[in-house]
């Protein structure tokens, strides 16, 4: 064994089996993009609700302009996400776009230079009167969205603060509110997926989790039935008066993380090993226990 993979990979291998022990799988906080129901000034800047902001843990900055993208002033985007580098977003009224009419039960994906229907709202059953107000997409391309309002799609009943699952064939059950004890009257209107299935979300109504006490301007983090405060948006200068509606977050992949399953962990040690790849041993050692990889 010596021979075959050198002194210092030995120690270092035994410097990671003490990480093993000690290290988080929890996601710990990280970017993230945001947009307001309203316009807020947040400082010296001020954004609208057609913006998607970013927050860094210590200040907000414009990350997209709603109006570079043409859409029009006073629409509200309801949910922003990236998907393989696209952009992901829906609106609470309906808008053209490159002549191209999308409603409020579509999402829409924006390449760089064309606006086109991830997914089809009316086509999948979704009614009129309700909203997608909150979508991701996972790794396996799968996507999660909110509606705005009850409704009952392929014979299964969805309530607002539940999340739905769609895999370009059938929707599903992926998150239900009631069963993780989120009050009925709330609506979950903002989401974001890790690579590990720990949820971000914000709702639109101040509430009680479990004792633990929400603003509809605040990020709760969700893991195995348990809540946590992800982001503090009044403390981070959130107008009182305003609504987190659409959240994202942004989480960078890792080097090392060898078989792309979201961690770096024993499986992509035994490929460092076995192998050898151009990461330094350094490098590797820092991400090693990380769970918060795209």
């Amino acid at each position: 064994m010596i021979a075959k993979f050198g002194i210092s990979k030995m120690v270092f291998l035994l410097f990671l089996g003490v990480i093993l022990v000690v290290a988080s799988f929890s996601l710990s906080f990280a970017q993230v993009f945001l947009s307001p129901d309203i316009p807020v000034t947040i400082g010296s800047a001020t954004f609208e609700e057609r913006d998607i902001i970013y927050y860094d843990a210590s200040s907000f900055s414009l990350h997209l302009s709603g109006s570079d993208l043409g859409i029009p002033e006073g629409v509200n985007i309801d949910a922003f996400a990236y998907s393989q580098g696209d952009i992901l977003f829906s609106v609470d009224i309906p808008i053209s776009l490159n002549g191209v009419t999308h409603t409020e039960r579509d999402l829409i994906l924006y390449d760089g230079t064309n606006f086109s229907k991830l997914l089809d709202g009316p086509a999948v059953g979704i009614p009129d009167a309700a909203c997608i107000d909150a979508a991701t997409v996972l790794s396996d391309g799968s996507i999660v969205f909110s509606l705005d309002i009850p409704v009952s799609l392929g014979g299964i009943d969805f309530k607002a603060h539940d999340l739905i699952s769609y895999d370009g064939f059938s929707l599903d059950l992926y998150f239900s509110g009631s069963d993780n004890a989120i009050p009925e009257a709330t609506n979950l209107d903002g989401v974001w997926v890790s690579p590990k299935h720990e949820i971000l979300f914000s709702l639109d109504i101040p509430c009680s989790l479990n004792g633990l006490e929400v603003k509809d301007k605040d990020i709760i983090k969700w893991t195995e039935g348990s809540f946590s405060l992800y982001f503090d948006g009044l403390s981070a200068g959130i107008p009182s008066g305003a609504d987190v509606n659409a959240v994202s977050s942004d989480i960078e992949s890792c080097e090392g993380d060898f078989d792309k399953d979201g961690d770096v962990d024993g499986s992509d040690l035994a490929v460092f090993a076995a192998c050898g790849t151009s990461i330094a041993l350094e490098e590797f050692a820092a991400n090693f226990g990380r769970t918060d990889c795209l």
